[in-house]
């Protein structure tokens, strides 16, 4: 479990084009959630212009349901998006937020809450992706590995608890910041969300990477395997 989490600042809110289009299935961030702690608000704002946004546009993506793309007023937003957690107040939520290493009294936000547990429903493609702002200090986060559906060459049979390894990608010919999920013996679980692999290099080269399996589940077809990452994000700061 996940002892201590820090709360997030800042997310993404990604899409994917759907199952069966046919299309890249790459995970786009298009639009930015930020924690504003003077008012506790969260503030919404779509990616326009970027590369990936315009990318996604062209793929299908035209707005998340109830967020239109030519809306200025964004401050409700993390209401609309929050529908897509689990409700408190059903009998199984202590359980549900147990698969993402959560404790009740974890006592964490609405924004936290969407970061820690990746937010996926299975009648979309959007999720949600922390940024890691402010993430300076020793923590424990769970990874979605990505890319388990249409990989080849991957672990066949990962199990609870088995040792896993980060590894950088530099020569990954689809993005230079790709980072490896493996196991023990240098075979492929997946790899980590591509919005976040950039954050994890800074780590593996000024901090140290470790982590194990935590969860393994999913439906047939699409194969979900999640692990339990330790982080220091820098060991000259540790020290000092």
């Amino acid at each position: 479990m996940i002892s201590h989490p820090i709360p997030t600042m800042s997310a993404h809110l990604v899409w994917q084009s759907p199952l069966g289009a046919g299309l890249s299935r790459q995970r786009l961030p298009i639009a930015l959630m930020r924690a504003n702690t003077a008012d506790d608000g969260v503030s919404f704002q779509y990616l326009k212009g970027t590369p990936d946004f315009e990318r996604a546009v062209e793929e299908g993506f035209n707005g998340y349901t109830g967020i239109p793309l030519d809306r200025e007023d964004t401050s409700d937003a993390i209401n609309t998006l929050g529908r897509r957690l689990l409700n408190p107040e059903r009998p199984d939520y202590e359980d549900y937020l147990a698969r993402f290493g959560l404790k009740v009294d974890s006592q964490l936000p609405t924004l936290s809450l969407l970061a820690y547990t990746g937010a996926k429903l299975t009648s979309d493609s959007f999720s949600v992706a922390d940024t890691f702002e402010g993430f300076d200090r020793p923590f424990q986060y769970i990874f979605d590995a990505a890319g388990r559906r249409h990989s080849e060459g991957l672990t066949p049979n990962p199990k609870v608890g088995d040792a896993v390894i980060f590894q950088a990608e530099p020569t990954n010919p689809h993005d230079s910041h790709a980072i490896e999920i493996l196991d023990a013996n240098g075979r492929r679980y997946g790899r980590v969300n591509r919005c976040q692999a950039e954050a994890v290099g800074r780590w593996l080269s000024h901090g140290t990477v470790s982590g194990r399996v935590f969860r393994v589940n999913g439906r047939v077809g699409y194969p979900r395997l999640f692990v339990l990452a330790e982080i220091v994000p820098s060991l000259k700061l540790q020290i000092a």
